[in-house]
């Protein structure tokens, strides 16, 4: 069987499970204020959760690094792409790339912004085609701000 990208709003805490302890500690909160303005969208084989993240289609209370201009892309219709994972075990197999790649096809002509505080996170953003915009002005805990635009 193949792997399948889904939506799996109904079915959140399949998807807080791969996460790691700190991540649903963070993530589950936001969810629970913001599930009528997101959704869960995942990469599922035999029932088994490979990939998935949150696409938020407004603002949330966590964006605050770049404000400003998350409340522009807000406005300008973008969707955040917040909290995606790969489980450990998928990873090294493209998954990342794949679901990204579900998710534009699910929304064509969508544009979308994320933020990432692991550096090391840029090439892999790049690579699908997101175009870094901006790095946060707090060197000690930098986060850089990363751009979709469907219509270039």
């Amino acid at each position: 069987m193949e792997l399948k990208f889904e939506k799996y709003t109904t079915q959140s805490e399949r998807f807080f499970n791969i996460l790691p302890d700190d991540w649903q500690e963070i993530v589950r909160p936001i969810w629970l204020k913001e599930q009528k303005n997101a959704e869960i969208l995942v990469l599922v084989k035999d029932e088994q959760i490979s990939a998935g993240g949150i696409v938020f289609k407004r603002l949330t209370a966590d964006m605050d690094s770049f404000k400003k201009e998350a409340v522009a892309f807000i406005n300008s219709d973008y969707y955040y792409i917040g909290y995606l994972w790969v489980v450990e075990s998928s990873r090294g197999k493209n998954l990342g790339s794949l679901w990204l790649n579900s998710l534009k096809e699910y929304y064509p002509n969508t544009n979308f912004w994320l933020s990432i505080e692991d550096e090391n996170l840029k090439k892999f953003y790049l690579k699908n085609d997101f175009q870094l915009i901006k790095k946060s002005d707090d060197e000690e805990h930098a986060e850089w701000l990363l751009l979709f635009n469907a219509h270039v």
